[in-house]
């Protein structure tokens, strides 16, 4: 669903809204800025507060949460760093594995959700 919020002649600006659900699938965009993400359809196993990310018990999702949140926030200095640190504190996870991709079915990926909303459109 969108709407839009400005219309010029030379661009019209919308905003959409977008649901993600536990069982849903999405077509996933591949992605330069984030190594291992191809093209296909994914399944949303899971969603996750700031909260439970930091006392989630797998150990699988909490390293890949940790090496992601690592990896976005070293790459930048001074109050970027800052910004970015709080963002991925702050921010709720999306848990996803592949249905159809390039890689193995069923591996599991996470995502801080500003990011899986960028990459992704209903299937």
């Amino acid at each position: 669903m969108f709407r839009v919020t400005e219309y010029m002649n030379d661009y019209v600006q919308v905003e959409v809204t977008k649901t993600i659900r536990i069982g849903g699938q999405y077509r996933i965009s591949a992605s330069w800025g984030y190594a291992g993400v191809e093209e296909g359809i994914v399944e949303v196993v899971g969603i996750l507060s700031a909260y439970d990310a930091i006392n989630i018990e797998d150990k699988d999702i909490s390293n890949m949460i940790e090496e992601f949140k690592r990896i976005s926030v070293d790459n930048l200095e001074g109050t970027d760093k800052d910004t970015e640190q709080e963002r991925m504190d702050t921010t709720i996870w999306v848990v996803y594995k592949n249905i159809v991709t390039k890689h193995e079915i069923g591996e599991q990926y996470v995502f801080p959700l500003e990011e899986f909303v960028d990459h992704t459109s209903q299937q």
